[in-house]
């Protein structure tokens, strides 16, 4: 079981969550992408300015469609980019895009309110640059760049255009559109950060249930997977040995005269035992997808998958001589330590459980024990009686 570093795990999660916040923020735009320009024709519909004046309305119509259709193609692409510097580029463009078509609108807003011709759509202008403010502001409000950026991209035209064309009422106008902007950057702070309070707080609870599940799979004493663990990796091995028709073997290593150890030095000397020789059987597995895990008590159990017989007990007579070299010194107390391995080996034929295999195992280390201990012993798992397949007894 590896573990990710703190610090790339942390870069990881935060990238994932800005990540999901864009992609929050275009989902909910993109049924406004059009809506622009469909408001825009409709207020053009007032007196008859549309009559008069078809190329302004229709001419802007086009622009603001193909705004749309750009932010709705960037909304389709942001869910497929995953490398971060793309992703970057991609969410610039995206922030660029959404604030220029809210510039656009409220320059045609700003036009039509200082422009006599179009006093009709005045009126409708001014309601629908409201309303898309503060709507499009709520929308945006997870984005922290797009929470600013949005409704002064869309007013700032406005009060610009009042401004420049002064009359006491454009200047109240313009006045009253100013607190309305700044209202906006507030409430949408408020939400951005209730959005983002949530969002952490859900990344810490699933970081919590994943480091519980951890502890959960890991011997608290040796730190190295635990029965449960092994159990499921098994499982996962066994269907897949089966599917492939490949070997899958395992050894159970069990500690010689452990409880004498335990008797004449103390419990806590044989911690230090268990825990020496946990890193004395990892030390000798070279393949990432074999797996060491303590069973119980004083015995290991060992996952070898697509490993025959005679390879497990190449294996297996390796971890005998590393454990062998395992010296534990405490104080005056002092130890070599030994063990016995019971391999077995099979190739799954049905679906189910490994118990056959392990049965095979613990028959095998029974009979090493019987043989003297400090040995190997191997059985195919099929075998229900009869002599060990291997006997390998240390020099």
């Amino acid at each position: 079981m590896s573990s990710t570093p703190p610090h790339v795990s942390k870069h990881k999660a935060t990238f994932a969550l800005q990540r999901k916040g864009l992609i929050d923020v275009s989902t909910r735009l993109k049924n406004g992408a059009f809506i622009y320009a469909a408001l825009w024709v409709a207020a053009c519909q007032a007196g008859d300015f549309a009559d008069r004046f078809p190329g302004v309305v229709w001419w802007n119509a086009l622009f603001l469609l193909l705004f749309g259709l750009v932010r709705l193609g960037l909304h389709l692409v942001l869910p497929r980019v995953t490398e971060r510097a793309s992703w970057v580029r991609l969410r610039t463009a995206f922030r660029f895009v959404t604030s220029l078509h809210a510039f656009y609108f409220g320059a045609l807003t700003a036009w039509v309110l200082v422009w006599p011709e179009a006093k009709d759509v005045a009126a409708y202008a001014v309601v629908i640059a409201a309303t898309m403010t503060i709507g499009g502001t709520m929308i945006v409000a997870i984005e922290p760049m797009l929470a600013i950026a949005y409704p002064v991209a869309l007013i700032t035209p406005i009060i610009t255009g009042l401004l420049i064309f002064y009359t006491p009422s454009n200047g109240v106008l313009a006045a009253l559109g100013g607190i309305f902007a700044l209202y906006c950057v507030r409430v949408a702070r408020a939400l951005g950060h209730d959005y983002w309070l949530g969002q952490r707080s859900r990344l810490l609870l699933e970081e919590r249930a994943r480091q519980l599940e951890v502890l959960s799979l890991t011997d608290t004493l040796t730190q190295i997977p635990n029965r449960l663990y092994f159990e499921r990796r098994l499982a996962m091995e066994w269907a897949s040995a089966r599917r492939a028709h490949l070997p899958l073997s395992v050894a159970i290593i069990d500690l010689d005269h452990f409880k004498s150890i335990n008797d004449t030095h103390g419990h806590p000397f044989g911690d230090e035992c268990l825990k020496a020789t946990a890193n004395a059987l990892q030390s000798e597995l070279l393949r990432t997808t074999d797996e060491v895990a303590r069973y119980g008590g004083e015995e290991f159990i060992v996952l070898l998958p697509q490993v025959s017989l005679e390879g497990a007990v190449a294996v297996a007579q390796r971890l005998l001589e590393s454990v062998h070299e395992v010296v534990v010194t405490s104080g005056s107390a002092s130890t070599r330590m030994s063990c016995s391995i019971g391999v077995a080996c099979t190739i799954p034929a049905q679906p189910g459980s490994a118990d056959a295999l392990i049965k095979a195992a613990d028959r095998a280390l029974y009979e090493a024990k019987q043989q003297g201990r400090n040995r190997v012993v191997a059985h195919e798992a099929h075998r229900s009686s009869g002599p060990a397949g291997t006997s390998s007894p240390r020099a």
